[in-house]
């Protein structure tokens, strides 16, 4: 008797036991492949974060190049200042000397 109420029992779950195996299958997979995923999830987050610190850096970088811009379009001296102290270039009648440090 307690047999065929095994038996009886067996084939009334049967159904079910297709879809137990399923998830518990899915569930195995995201739990161990899920790890790998979140931690790559991790590794981008911080990736963005050092993108978007380098990025301001950049952006002051510009601002400060174009104010430096805006100042020698209107300075002739700042101009040739520039040009004497980061080109080396001269005048005609003019000897530089440049002194390294």
């Amino acid at each position: 008797m307690n047999k065929e109420k095994t038996k009886q029992l067996y084939q009334r779950n049967k159904p079910y036991l297709k879809y137990i195996i399923v998830v518990v299958i899915f569930g195995g997979l995201i739990l161990f492949g899920g790890y790998s995923y979140i931690k790559r999830v991790f590794e981008i987050d911080r990736e963005i974060r050092d993108l978007k610190e380098q990025i301001a850096i950049y952006e002051q970088e510009i601002e400060k190049s174009n104010t430096e811009i805006k100042q020698l379009i209107h300075s002739r001296e700042d101009l040739e200042r520039l040009a004497r102290e980061k080109y080396g270039m001269q005048e005609e009648n003019e000897d530089v000397f440049i002194f390294e440090k």
